[in-house]
């Protein structure tokens, strides 16, 4: 009967144990903590008795006007269910979604983002859509300087909308066939 209490005894202290978890202190004096860089990732990885904490920081380049872009242009839908969009940077460069490049005159681009805020392009509803939407319609998304609009063939739209899409292809459709 003895050995079967030790037995048991043993169990449970291997099991009180194996319950528990490592508990490791602070250090005494933490070091003098400093605000992150702008635009900093801190990555904070915890793991399993006992506690261990790192911290990574990481800062990007930051970035130019030129690598942001100023208009974003796309359109889906249709009978071919196309995805299509285009990125226009302010220094003339577009890219197209599968990776084409082109270069276009900076000041058409400029010319472009410029009438559209001054006539209230900012101001647009963020989506304007046809009451029935099936069909094969196709899908606009436009974003000019961070305000992003959404329409749909045979919504009922501004005319500023119109003429900015209009504008906006007329510009990457030029670009890419010269």
């Amino acid at each position: 009967m003895k050995g079967k209490q030790q037995f048991i005894f043993v169990l449970i202290f291997l099991f009180v144990t194996a319950c528990t978890t490592a508990v490791v202190d602070p250090p005494e004096e933490e070091p003098e903590a400093t605000a992150p860089p702008n635009n900093a990732i801190i990555i904070d990885f915890a793991t399993e008795a006992p506690t261990a904490v790192a911290k990574v920081t990481v800062t990007p380049d930051e970035p130019t006007l030129a690598d942001e872009p100023i208009i974003i242009y796309g359109r889906s839908g249709g009978i071919a269910g196309r995805i299509e969009e285009w990125t226009i940077y302010p220094d003339g460069q577009i890219e197209s979604r599968n990776g084409d490049t082109t270069q276009t005159d900076p000041e058409e681009v400029s010319a472009i983002v410029t009438t559209a805020v001054a006539d209230g392009f900012n101001d647009l509803d963020d989506e304007y859509m046809p009451r029935n939407d099936c069909c094969d319609l196709i899908t606009y998304t436009i974003t000019i300087d961070g305000k992003t609009v959404t329409t749909m063939d045979g919504a009922i739209r501004p005319e500023l909308l119109d003429d900015t899409i209009t504008a906006v292809e007329d510009l990457i459709f030029d670009s890419f066939t010269k």
